[in-house]
């Protein structure tokens, strides 16, 4: 679907969906934790980002080059300096993220656990 987007003309929402996703899904965060995201945690070059977990505890998770590469790419063609970029309510798209995220099993709304 990201991909689809690029293609037909929504480039920039494809570029952003596909990295948020491949974000949450590589770096295994939760629901809460992508959401409360800045810009600032992010670590391209260690392909780490920073998360404030349960219990207000800092953790860190690492990601893979190719979501490191579709994160350069969203964040080079400008997040409109939104504080808070992966929040989907800042985003006006929480819609547009449970829809994607049903495609692969994810509809639990409490914390969107994929079926087995």
């Amino acid at each position: 679907m990201c991909d689809l987007d690029i293609r037909t003309g929504a480039r920039f929402t494809g570029i952003r969906n596909k990295a948020m996703l491949l974000l949450f899904i590589d770096s295994g965060l939760r629901r809460a934790e992508m959401v409360n995201l800045r810009l600032s945690n992010l670590d391209l070059e260690s392909r780490r980002v920073r998360v404030v977990g349960k219990g207000n505890k800092i953790g860190i998770a690492p990601f893979c080059p190719k979501t490191a590469k579709s994160l350069r790419a969203w964040l080079t063609s400008g997040t409109g300096g939104n504080p808070h970029p992966f929040n989907p309510l800042s985003l006006k798209i929480p819609a547009a993220l449970r829809r994607l995220l049903s495609g692969v099993g994810a509809t639990n709304s409490q914390g969107f656990q994929t079926d087995n």
